[in-house]
């Protein structure tokens, strides 16, 4: 069998690598600060503060009136000048059927009660009832629901009309191109012109659009002209990330096994998909590593132990299960296709291994005898 045009594509990405390392394009703030895929903290929090007429953007009511002019048209009104943006705003506990209540990513509001709602999704899953739940607080505003590929809710019936009650955004198409509109307002700003451009580029990432056009031409070609292979290829590319996610797994057992020998590693199939689970600890702690849907790794561990519950409230998000159980968890970098090519598996293997001794050794007292050896 020849791989001739495999070397052909190998060595056209080789090329435009070296563009992107010399052209500085790889330095990005998001990335380096592990904040790409954070969906309150990155995502939300900036689409918020940019809404905002009154941000620390220094654009004025601009952003704001992009955005309707662009996703709403001319027929919304809003006062922009008094149009306040909140993120994570509290409408009250959720109940026990999840049909009231809950914290609406993003509020836009005027003083003449019109209102935008954002429902922001990079990769968290929905939740149930969401989308009602904030129109029924809401039941006059325009509800958004923001995904990266402008999917669907899954919900929400979309062949009946009546329950349409929210508009599809996408960052790929859509928030994308706003956020360029907006880098040009801010011709005489450099340091917000530069953070909206690193921040393009982090959304062009994320959705799979940072491949030079030239690049993409020429690879387009080869594959055209040896289709029969390529398609052979893509059918089981799947198969093949799947397994170098699996021995990625495998690896940071051992070394896991080989620095806590008192304590026990496996892998175990949790919600369809691999995980490390560590067991041993005192108080039957138990550890977890998992992918959350196969591209956003999480370190997870559960914890009997209320006073101790406080030590972590500054690293880790928490959700009370019932009154003995408290669920810990820690988001990590999404798990992108090229952290695990031959040149960067290494040093994912090392990344995600110093984060979870990191961990580990916070659940581990330090005169436990389960510390690394």
């Amino acid at each position: 069998m020849k791989y001739n045009f495999i070397k052909e594509i190998s060595r056209i990405t080789e090329m435009y690598d070296r563009h992107r390392k010399m052209s500085g394009e790889e330095f990005n703030i998001f990335s380096i600060m592990s904040m790409e895929s954070d969906e309150v903290f990155t995502h939300s929090a900036l689409l918020a503060e940019l809404l905002h007429p009154r941000g620390t953007h220094g654009l004025g009511t601009k952003p704001l009136e992009l955005f309707v002019q662009k996703f709403l048209g001319a027929d919304f009104k809003m006062n922009f000048e008094n149009a306040v943006c909140r993120k994570e705003d509290h409408i009250g506990f959720t109940n026990a059927d999840k049909t009231e209540g809950g914290r609406i990513d993003i509020v836009i509001k005027d003083l003449e009660g019109n209102v935008i709602l954002i429902e922001n999704k990079i990769y968290a899953a929905e939740q149930l009832n969401q989308l009602k739940r904030y129109k029924k607080q809401f039941p006059d505003a325009e509800l958004f629901y923001l995904t990266l590929d402008g999917k669907e809710s899954d919900q929400i019936s979309i062949g009946d009309d009546e329950l349409k009650i929210y508009r599809n955004l996408s960052y790929k198409d859509h928030i994308i191109e706003w956020i360029s509109e907006c880098a040009k307002w801010a011709f005489d700003k450099p340091m917000l012109r530069e953070i909206l451009n690193q921040y393009t580029f982090l959304l062009k990432k994320l959705t799979n659009q940072t491949t030079n056009k030239e690049m993409a031409a020429l690879i387009k070609n080869i594959i055209t002209d040896n289709f029969e292979a390529s398609f052979e290829i893509y059918k089981n590319f799947e198969a093949v990330s799947t397994e170098l996610k699996r021995n990625l797994l495998l690896d940071l057992v051992k070394k896991l096994t080989s620095a806590y020998p008192l304590l026990n590693f496996e892998i175990i199939e949790f919600k369809d998909f691999p995980a490390i689970l560590g067991t041993g600890f005192h108080n039957n702690r138990e550890f977890k590593f998992r992918f959350k849907n196969n591209k956003l790794p999480v370190i997870s561990f559960r914890v009997f132990d209320v006073e101790e519950r406080k030590n972590f409230s500054n690293s880790f998000k928490m959700d009370i299960v019932n009154d003995q159980i408290a669920a810990f968890w820690k988001t990590l970098p999404v798990l992108t296709d090229n952290k695990l090519f031959p040149e960067e598996l290494a040093n994912t293997l090392t990344f995600f291994e110093n984060e979870i001794v990191k961990v580990i050794n916070v659940i581990i007292p330090a005169n436990s005898e389960a510390v690394s050896q």
